[in-house]
């Protein structure tokens, strides 16, 4: 049973894979409950979406990738009709603007459109990362919103972190989180950008920490995301021992102001 739409990720990381399956399977009907309702036509016609390659998802990924949908708002609907318009999906999951708004719309067996390797990857780093083929094959995630020009929500946070955990706990061989940007730095190099903290999207997806914890970043980042963006964000990546060289937007940060709420 899930008590609640987010579930037991809320509060720790130490799931078991039968719970991840049973979140994945709780997501997946509540979401064809709410394509239905909000997108009756284009559901009737187009879903389930078309995915880059049946039963070709990595069995043994190595990362997750990060995304935002680039759109102004934090809308996930100009991306679901863009997804639906296409007939193919970019991405695995699609998450919205407020809390437990989480959409699964490629199964995480099935491969999605959401990255391409680069020549640009040194051999040995693809090797690691297991990237072979024209398409990505490990999970992505796209977030509502554009992370060059907008905060992201506090519950947008809870929501990706609470999904890679469930994530992990499908997948022992997971490591580590990936930015679109990483795989490609010239038209993806915005990519979920500077205001989606990844470094520390990581640290709480694999660190056994209650997110409702008020000693922890995220209550930091809900209290005040300005001061939180223009002053604490550099002080919890050292606290946390977190290397800096793991954020590619640390020295690409502008000041954020009230037009970036």
């Amino acid at each position: 049973m899930v008590e609640s739409f987010l579930g037991k990720a809320q509060y720790t990381s130490n799931i078991t894979k039968e719970e991840a399956e049973n979140w994945f399977s709780f997501v997946k009907r509540t979401t064809e409950t709410h394509l239905k309702d909000k997108f009756p036509w284009a559901y009737k016609r187009y879903w389930p979406l078309r995915a880059a390659k049946k039963n070709a998802g990595n069995k043994s990924p190595v990362f997750i990738v990060n995304h935002h949908t680039s759109n102004m708002k934090r809308d996930y609907r100009p991306a679901m009709n863009r997804f639906f318009s296409a007939k193919m999906a970019s991405s695995n999951f699609l998450v919205g603007e407020n809390e437990n708004e989480i959409l699964y719309i490629v199964d995480v067996n099935d491969m999605s459109y959401h990255a391409t390797y680069k020549s640009w990857l040194p051999l040995a780093v693809r090797r690691m990362l297991g990237v072979s083929g024209k398409w990505i094959d490990c999970p992505g995630i796209e977030t509502a919103g554009n992370g060059v020009k907008k905060f992201f929500t506090h519950g947008q946070f809870l929501n990706v972190i609470c999904l890679q955990r469930y994530l992990f706990a499908l997948y022992p061989s997971l490591k580590c989180l990936k930015s679109h940007r990483f795989f490609n730095r010239v038209s993806r190099a915005v990519d979920p950008g500077q205001f989606y903290y990844l470094p520390l999207v990581e640290h709480a997806v694999l660190n056994n920490i209650d997110l409702y914890d008020v000693n922890y970043w995220l209550e930091d980042f809900k209290k005040d995301p300005i001061e939180f963006h223009n002053k604490k964000y550099k002080e919890w990546i050292r606290r946390l021992n977190i290397n800096p060289n793991k954020d590619e937007w640390w020295d690409k940060r502008t000041i954020a102001t009230k037009k970036n709420l």
